[in-house]
């Protein structure tokens, strides 16, 4: 039996909340199976930057919201759309809601599973 991963709601050391953006991100960080210095190492991004968007409720930049992206491999609008920083007009970006629903299900699927529906449409 699996055990659900629990992340902090707040800072051990200040006993600052976790933002909600860094609520976003502590998870996509654990998914990878990293932690918080982990993610810094792949990333690029100062460890002082990271307790920023976490504890004191700081967003990325634009530009950093790319370089989340690449370390997380995922796509830019995820990290911006999470920041609540605009993104329309992206290109790549998936138009409306009903194409980012989509596209949040082909995410989560393997390049197998992905070739297999690709071989169906």
């Amino acid at each position: 039996m699996s055990r659900k991963r629990t992340l902090p709601t707040a800072s051990q050391v200040s006993g600052l909340p976790v933002s909600p953006f860094g609520a976003w991100l502590m998870d996509r960080i654990a998914r990878r199976g990293w932690n918080q210095t982990q993610f810094c190492a792949e990333s690029g991004i100062a460890d002082s930057t990271l307790a920023n968007w976490l504890y004191h409720g700081n967003l990325p930049r634009p530009k950093t919201c790319g370089m989340i992206a690449d370390a997380l491999q995922m796509p830019v609008w995820r990290v911006l759309e999470a920041a609540g920083l605009p993104y329309d007009g992206l290109r790549g970006i998936p138009r409306n809601d009903v194409r980012r629903a989509v596209w949040g299900k082909l995410e989560a699927m393997t390049d197998e599973q992905v070739r297999a529906l690709l071989d169906c449409l």
